[in-house]
């Protein structure tokens, strides 16, 4: 947002980043730690303003240091041509027959648990996490990050593990998958995140100081 008044020679503009939050009053760790066949979780539209094809591409190097892993999508297919899309490159890459797409799901949380999923795959963008990002980070599942834009990942909070490049991306995630420990360990450091800084409670209290001390200004 700042770069776009950068045209401006002289301004008064103060800029406070707010990120999405949500009442996390009653959420908890409920993480179960399930590597011996992993599944991976994307929650997603498939749609152009989504970014998550890069996905596909990762499973098909995960897959060949783990073989028993799969890969479930989560959310609709904005149009036909795209799920074909997808599904043709699914194809093309032999990942398939490891592959399912279940569309649109009412309750993340209760497709977590129920289909077992160990670790989700989402994208991160403006050094923000967008609604399904922190939906799934709230009950503990452990995400790894895929960058969508020029920000240095190494600036973003150091609980969250945000990639670049589809080589540390799968590197990280086979790392965690085949250890349950830095599965539990991943899932306590972004619970811990998503409480402190997508938590309606914390948030509010900090744009309350921001707006008294502009009142103050």
């Amino acid at each position: 947002l700042e770069a776009n008044f950068k045209h401006i020679s002289t301004h008064q503009f103060d800029f406070f980043q707010f990120p999405l939050i949500l009442d996390l009053s009653d959420r908890e760790n409920t993480y179960n730690v399930h590597a011996e066949a992993p599944i991976i979780g994307v929650f997603s539209r498939i749609n152009y303003d989504q970014p998550t094809i890069m996905f596909l591409f990762a499973f098909q190097l995960l897959l060949k240091r783990m073989p028993q892993a799969k890969m479930y999508f989560y959310g609709k297919a904005m149009t036909e041509q795209f799920q074909q899309f997808y599904n043709q490159t699914a194809e093309i890459l032999g990942i398939s027959d490891a592959l399912e797409f279940k569309g649109h799901v009412p309750n993340l949380k209760k497709s977590i648990e129920e289909d077992k999923i160990s670790m989700g795959w989402m994208n991160i963008g403006n050094s923000t996490l967008g609604y399904s990002s922190i939906e799934i980070s709230s009950f503990g599942l452990p995400v790894t990050f895929f960058n969508i834009d020029e920000h240095d990942p190494s600036k973003i909070d150091n609980r969250l593990n945000v990639f670049n490049d589809l080589e540390s991306f799968v590197e990280h995630s086979f790392d965690v998958l085949s250890d349950e420990e830095k599965l539990k360990e991943e899932s306590n450091k972004i619970c811990d995140f998503i409480q402190t800084n997508h938590n309606t409670k914390v948030n509010i209290k900090h744009l309350e100081n921001y707006f008294n001390k502009s009142i103050k200004k």
